[in-house]
């Protein structure tokens, strides 16, 4: 998933189980490791 997606995705979810129901939520999506162009970390 992209992080449009996964946002987009978190943020219905939140809406219909927790702000639907008056209370509040926070969410966090952490960044993956660096990696060049082929997918491979730049540090281990």
């Amino acid at each position: 998933m992209t992080l449009e997606q996964q946002t987009a995705l978190i943020r219905a979810y939140i809406e219909q189980n927790f702000i639907s129901q008056g209370m509040c939520a926070d969410f966090a999506i952490h960044n993956p490791p660096v990696t060049d162009s082929k997918r491979r970390p730049l540090f281990t």
